[in-house]
């Protein structure tokens, strides 16, 4: 008759083993899902800006002398605005920029700040890519 440590001891070498096969297929299975791509600042979110927002939100345009707000690069940005900072990163919908990009346009009060304030709203997919910007953390990438 064996020992009862044998039986331990197989015990202990079975989970070791099952444990070391699972985690070999989780590592292979995370490996297998590519990331996916950060949304990047210069190449999606400032061209957006510079379509719709940088006539007016650069030095010298009314909604600059107005608000301060420069949306002609990443640093003048994240600098915010006379009101206070304009994206909240990792937090879209705490971001004062998504606001007056989205939700203002369907607040029924007519002093709601809603930009561009001639129109259009801007398109689904535009809110979106800064959305997501934001909620990547608002990185200068």
């Amino acid at each position: 008759m064996r020992p009862d440590w044998h039986k331990a001891s197989m015990a202990f070498v079975v989970c070791a083993v099952a444990t070391a096969c699972l985690g070999v297929g989780f590592a292979s299975s995370s490996q297998a899902a590519a990331p996916e791509p950060k949304t990047s600042f210069k190449k999606q979110v400032l061209p957006i800006f510079q379509e719709y927002c940088s006539a007016c939100h650069t030095p010298g345009g009314v909604g600059y002398i107005s608000s301060n707000l420069d949306l002609g690069n990443y640093r003048q940005l994240r600098m915010g605005s006379a009101g206070g900072v304009a994206v909240i990163p990792y937090h879209p919908e705490l971001s004062p920029l998504i606001k007056v990009l989205k939700d203002d346009w369907h607040s029924k009060d007519k002093n709601a700040l809603k930009m561009p304030p001639l129109g259009p709203q801007l398109a689904p997919k535009d809110i979106d890519v800064i959305s997501k910007w934001i909620k990547e953390g608002a990185k200068d990438n």
